[in-house]
């Protein structure tokens, strides 16, 4: 019987490539996907169910023309939209795609005939769902719309995906509300954006809000550009703004951020302190930051017309949220009266007519001057109680 140490069977496995280190090599793989995923906020598109349609260059420059269009979703002061569709088509908008949300017995396929017949309008109705995920919270404490777009952000994000589809290159995507107006200054808006987008690399542009308030009006004026001229003073707090943004540039929405669309990766924007939802950092104005420009106002705003006249303001000066919350709006300009539901002090102070010059030389003005110290002689602010409503 032969004797002698048993002959070990042949390994067929590369020399130093054991379990371990394939599931070292797995772990590394499963890493670097990830990184990669979080850096194409993939995350953001698994969680929400956005999809990239396709990956691509976010401009094209053998393409000369910039396309712009807004998407805006409409209910209620139907009698406004003519002046602000004509606004924005005469600074350069291309096309405004508008969700209307007026239900059957809506006026607007009417109101708006003519501008959907020369394309300057894509009319479309808004989604049947409603949920309103502004204020609810799970447990009482997270924010629902961090998981769950209400129908607003919906349309963005399916607009968003079809343009991507079937527009050209150098598409630019803005987000606008009724009571919002771009102020361009005058200048032409297609051609800014060419030149930001060629010069610096611009992919994404954060148009600061300025806030008007009623400027004297007991009731609704027919022309806010012309009628509602005084401003909150944009030295205050941080920055409110509104996006305009490059389709192919666009890689998400996060939820509760409703006015403009992510283009880099939200997880690492936050941990750099870069991110901004619906607020920006008042020290970036004017700057470049990874090809998202804090446009200056003295450029680039959105004139945001938070209420219309006292009579609306009082109207709605106590809304109730949901959530229990009470949101008051300042309706009279006053010296220090306080007064419940009744925002007190005038917040609109600064005589700005940039977007239709001549109303603060009819107060006597020039513009930026301060409308409640004297500075505009023949403007007179409404004060608590010289005017009442019944």
């Amino acid at each position: 019987m032969p004797t002698g140490r048993r002959r070990q069977p042949i390994s067929h496995a590369r020399p130093g490539f054991t379990d371990a280190s394939r599931w070292r090599l797995g772990c590394t793989a499963v890493f670097v996907v990830t990184l990669w995923a979080l850096s194409k906020m993939m995350y953001t598109y698994l969680l929400f169910g956005i999809r990239v349609p396709r990956f691509g260059r976010p401009s094209d420059p053998s393409f000369n023309a910039d396309v712009i269009y807004t998407v805006s979703m409409v209910k209620g002061f139907t009698n406004e939209i003519p002046q602000w569709v004509e606004h924005h088509i005469s600074i350069g908008v291309t096309t405004m795609i508008i969700f209307d949300d007026n239900g059957d017995d809506s006026p607007l396929p009417t109101i708006l005939r003519d501008r959907i017949e020369t394309g300057d309008v894509e009319l479309l109705p808004a989604p049947q769902f409603n949920v309103s995920t502004k204020n609810s919270k799970v447990f009482g404490v997270i924010p629902l719309n961090i998981f769950v777009f209400d129908k607003q952000q919906q349309v963005y994000i399916d607009t968003w995906k079809r343009l991507w589809a079937e527009a050209p290159p150098n598409t630019w995507l803005a987000l606008l509300d009724l009571d919002e107006y771009i102020n361009t200054k005058r200048a032409n808006l297609p051609s800014l954006l060419r030149r930001k987008r060629e010069d610096e690399g611009v992919v994404s542009i954060k148009m600061h809000k300025l806030e008007y308030g009623v400027s004297g009006q007991i009731t609704p004026a027919t022309d806010l550009r012309a009628t509602y001229v005084f401003r909150d003073n944009e030295t205050a707090g941080e920055a409110k703004h509104a996006g305009i943004t490059l389709v192919r540039a666009i890689t998400g929405m996060p939820g509760g951020c409703t006015h403009a669309f992510e283009t880099n990766s939200l997880l690492v924007n936050a941990a750099i302190g870069r991110h901004e939802c619906n607020d920006y950092r008042r020290v970036d104005m004017g700057k470049v930051i990874r090809g998202v420009w804090y446009a200056p106002s003295s450029i680039l705003n959105v004139n945001h017309y938070v209420t219309r006249s006292l009579e609306e303001c009082i109207a709605s000066s106590q809304k109730v949220h949901i959530d229990g919350s009470v949101v008051t709006k300042p309706c009279y300009a006053t010296n220090g009266d306080v007064e419940v539901g009744i925002h007190p002090l005038g917040r609109f102070t600064v005589c700005d007519d940039s977007i239709r010059p001549g109303q603060c030389a009819a107060f006597g003005c020039a513009i930026g001057s301060n409308g409640f110290d004297g500075s505009c002689p023949r403007y007179t602010p409404l004060r608590r109680p010289s005017h009442r409503i019944r």
